[in-house]
């Protein structure tokens, strides 16, 4: 009877050291080759706006630290063409509705991209790039 529980045991130990090896051997999966959020900023004289994009979910929320935030629009600088534009009525403005590839591109390659915005009401439109630090 003894002999019986013995031979149990050692099946069942053996099966947990195969489950745990299986388990733990298994290549780790590799990190995504893109980045999925990344901070900017735009900075124009005195002023400076913070510019955060991510791709899970797809967002960019922006502030121009001012109340409320200034208006912008996001200018693919190879064509020159307003890509988006945002009038918000709060400090910080978040567009939850971007989609994925512009997401993407912006965390990428954010140098294909500039921000068109005057950075106080009455001053003149500028268009600055947008920088990581």
């Amino acid at each position: 009877m003894r002999q019986k529980y013995l031979h149990r045991s050692v099946a069942s130990f053996v099966g947990m050291v195969t489950i745990l090896v299986a388990c733990t051997s298994s290549p780790n999966p590799s990190p995504s080759p893109t980045a999925a959020y990344a901070r900017y900023y735009f900075i124009a004289a005195r002023d400076t706006g913070v510019f955060e994009v991510t791709t899970a979910p797809p967002s960019v929320c922006y502030s121009t630290q001012s109340d409320p935030a200034r208006p912008i629009a996001l200018i693919e600088e190879s064509s020159g063409r307003a890509v988006v534009s945002y009038r918000p009525s709060r400090v910080q403005y978040c567009d939850r509705q971007v989609s994925t590839e512009l997401a993407a591109h912006l965390i990428a390659d954010p140098s294909a991209f500039i921000i068109r915005w005057s950075p106080q009401a009455g001053l003149p439109v500028v268009e600055t790039r947008l920088t990581a630090t």
